[in-house]
C-alpha cells in the first residue's frame, strides 16, 4: 500500500530533453509521486516515464504546454499519481528545449 511516510521534495530546473527528476534510493521499496507542479518557459510536450533495468516505460501521455508559463499541476490526493519500481527513476521527457522548473512531492 502506498505510504506518505517520509515525504520529500525534488526540485526540477532543466531544459534537457530527458530529465531525471528522481532516482529511487531504495532497491526494495516503490517510489510514490504525490504532487507535481511544473512550469515551462516555452511551448513543449512533457511525458512522465519510468526507467528501470528492463527499459523506459511511459507513465503518462504527453502534456501539451503552450507558450511561456505553461504548467502542469497534479495536486496531492489519497492515491499516488505515479509509482516507480525499486531502483528505478522518474524521468520527464521534454520534446523541446523549454526550461522546466518546479517541484515534485514523493515518498517511498
Amino acid at each position: 500500500m502506498a505510504s506518505k511516510r517520509n515525504p520529500q521534495v525534488a526540485i526540477v530546473n532543466s531544459s534537457a530533453a530527458s530529465i531525471t527528476a528522481i532516482q529511487n534510493p531504495s532497491s526494495t521499496a516503490f517510489l510514490y509521486v504525490w504532487r507535481v507542479q511544473l512550469t515551462a518557459n516555452a511551448a513543449t510536450l512533457l511525458t512522465f516515464e519510468q526507467s528501470t533495468v528492463q527499459g523506459t516505460v511511459a507513465l503518462s501521455g504527453p502534456f501539451d504546454l503552450t507558450g511561456a508559463g505553461g504548467s502542469v499541476t497534479k495536486n496531492e490526493g489519497q492515491s499516488p499519481h505515479y509509482t516507480v519500481d525499486p531502483a528505478g527513476s522518474l524521468l520527464i521527457s521534454n520534446s523541446g528545449t523549454a526550461g522546466i522548473a518546479g517541484e515534485i512531492l514523493w515518498s517511498n
